[in-house]
């Protein structure tokens, strides 16, 4: 069972909406929920997340429904609203069901800081924290699990509550006021845990494709690319203090996203960092440290409001992201098509803007940004590669 506990009411309540079921009615225990479909009704009590009784028959009775497996549709909804990272040490010849202490004291050591580092740079993109973590990316560090370790090569799973969306508020939007033409808004974003995720995900295909891919160690450009997929100094030492133990041949991370929020389009979900380059890793967290990261501001965050005039060439945008360690909303101008830009924003594309912030009566915009969706990688990766 997940650290998290048992099945939650809130969890299930979404599970059933997203399963075809509605709420038929509803008595002092609880509710009465009906499936038309399936020509089923199932009882979900008010004291759901504390009467275990009761979760197993619920579950037992939405497996029978739906023709699965208990203990798959058990795991749902423990999983619902929960990401999990599968941080996993590979050695074939070594590595069964067992590891090396002082390399698994490493590996949860190592996930632990990669995860603090991930945090404080979905808040603020930079190549070393140095001592600067920030407090609200150490408050949603510190709610990261670590579960039970699984059989087989040494993986530990580390669960994030990320919960629901959130509401995507627009301050300067009338909620009476009718939708104007041209104006397109999102309802709702990602959570600040889904974003820790998601930033520690985007590192580590960052720290394959820019590091371990790559011929040469980067440098100038690809350093700031590094950077602005939330690379830190901090991060790759992490990773390659795993790497350095000779029990350790590859560290490899695979991603589970949590249903209650619409899964990252533009990451992997399985990422591998062979031993070999751990000597190359090491030397990047130098260049990192070293100052010769361009200089330059570089936000990232979901498209949140899109307006676009016909006759105009142009489309203005606005992204939900942090500066200086505060949630805000920076807006920037593109050619680029504003059938794409909305595209982004209902898929929760992640997309970087990269220039000078200046504040304006309407709030802060970049006036000649550099606009980029982040790469919509595949789904998975050749562990061996």
């Amino acid at each position: 069972m997940s650290d998290f506990g048992g099945v939650r009411l809130d969890d299930t309540n979404a599970w059933l909406t997203a399963n075809g079921w509605h709420q038929e009615s509803e008595g002092r225990g609880g509710w009465m929920w009906l499936n038309a479909a399936l020509d089923r009704q199932v009882g979900v009590v008010r004291n759901l997340g504390s009467d275990e009784q009761a979760q197993a028959g619920l579950v037992s009775r939405l497996a029978a429904a739906h023709n699965r497996e208990v203990a798959d549709v058990e795991r749902e909804l423990q999983f619902w609203g929960v990401d999990v990272t599968y941080v996993r040490a590979a050695n074939d010849a070594v590595i069964a069901d067992t590891i090396p202490l002082n390399a698994g004291a490493a590996m949860t050591e190592s996930a632990r800081l990669m995860f603090r580092s991930a945090a404080s740079a979905a808040l603020r993109l930079r190549p070393v924290i140095k001592g600067g973590y920030s407090k609200a990316g150490d408050a949603v560090a510190d709610s990261v699990r670590m579960g039970h370790t699984i059989k087989g090569s040494y993986i530990i799973p580390v669960e994030v509550r990320v919960g629901d969306a959130v509401p995507a508020d627009d301050p300067g939007r009338d909620p009476d006021q009718e939708q104007l033409p041209g104006l397109e808004t999102a309802t709702t974003v990602e959570s600040l845990e889904r974003r820790m995720t998601r930033t520690f995900a985007q590192a580590m295909a960052a720290v394959h494709e820019e590091i371990v891919q790559r011929e040469k160690l980067p440098q100038g450009d690809a350093l700031l690319r590094l950077v602005s997929q939330g690379v830190t100094a901090e991060f790759v030492d992490a990773v390659a203090r795993v790497l350095d133990h000779s029990a350790v041949a590859q560290l490899d991370t695979t991603f589970q996203w949590a249903q209650a929020q619409s899964a990252p389009r533009d990451v992997r979900d399985t990422v591998a960092i062979p031993s070999a380059a751990k000597d190359k890793i090491r030397r990047t967290g130098v260049e990192l440290r070293s100052g010769k990261v361009p200089r330059t501001e570089v936000f990232t965050g979901p498209v949140v409001r899109v307006t676009h005039e016909p006759e105009d060439s142009t489309t203005n945008f606005a992204i939900r992201t942090f500066r200086g360690g505060r949630l805000c909303r920076i807006e920037a101008l593109t050619t680029i098509s504003v059938a794409e830009v909305t595209q982004w924003m209902r898929d929760g594309t992640t997309v970087q803007l990269q220039g000078s912030v200046r504040r304006s009566g309407s709030g802060l915009y970049i006036p000649k940004a550099k606009v980029s969706a982040l790469v919509h990688l595949p789904a998975q990766m050749d562990l061996n590669s």
